[in-house]
């Protein structure tokens, strides 16, 4: 066997390697259903999401997505990265959409997080980066490509933050939310 012949051996195992890389959300969101205060009703199995709505420019409305990524950063904060399971198409090219949610638990029924991304203009001035469905094989994002440090320039302001919550727990948050709302109320 020559040196090419190995070298297309080798790269096809990386591939498969990368490829088969699982990912399942952690257990606090699997097979549950909560409810995000931007998106409306999102429902996670062990490794999807769905009903977590975005639009492409063009009109492609994207609400199924797959664990990409999980980056447990401490007990109570998490970076989730979703990829979507179609692809849309905009001037002739084919484009998967992504998400790198950074989460805090304010308690076991609840998150806050943002969209660490630049707005994006495919994904109408969402922040949700894109990349060419056809590069994913031989370049497949990072999260350092995908998500923004907190620091960076294009990052969310302290204020453009979502909320998740578990269905059915709402009266038990509903006290949560008026201390914060009296602690932040002007004397």
């Amino acid at each position: 066997m020559n040196i090419g012949g190995i070298c297309i051996i080798i790269a096809l195992l990386a591939i498969n390697i990368t490829l088969s890389k699982s990912c399942s959300w952690p257990t606090a969101f699997r097979n549950t259903i909560w409810h995000d205060s931007n998106r409306g009703e999102v429902t996670f199995t062990d490794t999807t999401l769905s009903g977590w709505g975005a639009t492409a420019q063009g009109g492609t409305t994207i609400d199924s997505w797959e664990c990409y990524s999980v980056n447990e950063t401490s007990s109570t904060t998490l970076t989730l990265l979703l990829k979507a399971t179609t692809t849309f198409e905009l001037w002739r090219m084919h484009y998967v959409a992504y998400a790198c949610l950074q989460m805090e638990e304010f308690s076991e029924q609840g998150y806050r997080y943002y969209q660490m991304s630049e707005e994006d203009q495919r994904m109408s001035y969402d922040r949700l980066p894109v990349s060419e469905s056809s590069t994913y094989l031989i370049n497949p994002p990072t999260e350092n490509r995908l998500c923004l440090s907190s620091d960076d320039t294009n990052a969310p302001s302290t204020e453009e933050y979502h909320v998740i919550i578990r269905n059915g727990t709402f009266y038990y948050l509903k006290g949560y939310f008026m201390t914060i709302q009296r602690s932040t109320q002007p004397f």
